[in-house]
C-alpha cells in the first residue's frame, strides 16, 4: 500500500516521498533510473535491497541511497514492513499512479502474492525513468 506524504507540487518540483507498507513480498525486477535517485528509509519490518550486485538488509532506522544509474531491486522480508522512499527529482511520481489501485486498507493482507500489474509496469518502463535490466534477484533459483 502506497501513500504520498509529500507530492512534487508541494516541494517546488524538487522531490516527492512515498510511504510504502506491505506484507512479506519478493523482489521486484532489477532496474535502474537514468535521471533520479531513490532513497530508502526503513520505518518498520525488514527491507532487502539488491543494489549493484550486493544485498543490503535495512531494519528500522536504516537508510540507503541508490543514485541514478544504480541497478537495484527491493523486497519486504517481514509482514507489515514500512519504508519511506524519497525520490529526486520527481520524474517518477506517476509510476505509483500506474501501479496502484486506490484503497481504504491500512495494511496489505499477510500471505498471498504481491500486487504487481505487469502491464502497467511495462507502460511505466516505456514512459518514465525506468530501465528494466533483469528478473527479480533469485528468480529461477
Amino acid at each position: 500500500i502506497n501513500a504520498y506524504p509529500v507530492r512534487a507540487r508541494n516541494t517546488g518540483g524538487r522531490f516527492f516521498a512515498m510511504d510504502t507498507r506491505g506484507a512479506k513480498a519478493p523482489y521486484i525486477p532489477l532496474h535502474f533510473h537514468r535521471e533520479h535517485s531513490e532513497n530508502f528509509f526503513c520505518l518498520a519490518g525488514i527491507v532487502r535491497i539488491h543494489a549493484n550486485g550486493q544485498e543490503i538488509v535495512l531494519t528500522p532506522g536504516d537508510f540507503l541511497q541508490a543514485p541514478a544509474g544504480t541497478v537495484h531491486s527491493f523486497a519486504h522480508d517481514a509482514h507489515n514492513t514500512r519504508m519511506l522512499g524519497i525520490l529526486n527529482p520527481p520524474v517518477f511520481e506517476k509510476f505509483f499512479e500506474y501501479m496502484n489501485d486506490p484503497t481504504d486498507a491500512v495494511v496489505q493482507q499477510e500471505g498471498g502474492e504481491m500486487y504487481f500489474p505487469a502491464e502497467w509496469f511495462a507502460r511505466a518502463a516505456a514512459e518514465l525513468d525506468l530501465v528494466v535490466v533483469g528478473p527479480p534477484p533469485g528468480a529461477g533459483e
